[in-house]
């Protein structure tokens, strides 16, 4: 899911910087302007391509296996996963549909607004 996900984000940059190099680019200016933001797109793109998704799951157990044994909580585990398991939260991942998956520090009380 996350590789397709960022083959997706790639196909978007890729149509962003298309646009950009339909952009007039007669004044000398404008022409600089131009290449540097196709530059910085191709950048981008470069760094999409070489930094291939980590392939994380976040599952939710308690300490009463019963409750979880044998339901889709009940993930299997193979040679080279990594279970981390924090004593309480502190950052909050952001991924999915969006530009820069990243990690945001946990604060009880505040909360996210989609724009």
């Amino acid at each position: 899911m996350e590789l397709r996900s960022q083959d997706e984000v790639i196909l978007r940059v890729k149509d962003a910087q298309s646009s950009l190099e339909l952009l007039p680019d007669t004044d000398p200016r404008e022409k600089q302007a131009k290449l540097t933001a196709i530059q910085q797109w191709q950048s981008t793109l470069d760094q999409l391509s070489s930094n291939p998704p980590l392939g994380r799951v976040t599952i939710r157990i308690s300490s009463r296996i019963e409750r979880w044994k044998n339901t889709s909580a009940d993930v299997e585990v193979r040679a080279g996963d990594v279970l981390v398991i924090p004593k309480r939260p502190s950052y909050i991942m952001v991924t999915g549909q969006v530009f820069n998956p990243t990690a945001v520090s946990f604060r009880p009380g505040k909360g996210a607004k989609c724009i």
